[in-house]
């Protein structure tokens, strides 16, 4: 997950010239410790049972998995960079795409492979 987004973050910067680029290059410096930071330390806020007189707030600290506030936002991350690599090979392959649609880990797409459509008219 980290190499992931920073390779976004690295993508940013290299995509940038001049005074975009240096600020680019301080978003990296800020947000990527933030990331790693936020990945360590989840602290996951929950009410207490509702048969309880009073209710009290209670926060844990999640060791395992990535369930915060953020986890869209990793997932969203994360996966862009294979998305894009594989959206890039499809092409390469003579694949064109009819539809694609991502939410956060959930993928549909169809694609339609040009010489495949010639091929198969006519054949049994």
């Amino acid at each position: 997950m980290i190499r992931e987004i920073d390779t976004l973050l690295v993508e940013r910067i290299d995509s940038r010239k001049g005074e975009e680029k240096k600020r680019a290059e301080a978003l990296r410096e800020i947000v990527f410790p933030l990331i790693i930071f936020q990945l360590q330390h989840q602290i996951v806020y929950v009410l207490s049972d509702e048969r309880e007189e009073k209710e009290e707030k209670i926060l844990y600290w999640q060791k395992e998995g990535v369930g915060n506030v953020a986890s869209g936002a990793l997932a969203n991350s994360t996966l862009l960079v294979g998305e894009r690599k594989m959206l890039k090979e499809m092409k390469e392959q003579g694949y064109r795409v009819l539809l694609y649609k991502r939410y956060i880990d959930d993928i549909l797409a169809i694609f339609e492979h040009q010489d495949g459509l010639q091929k198969g008219k006519g054949q049994k």
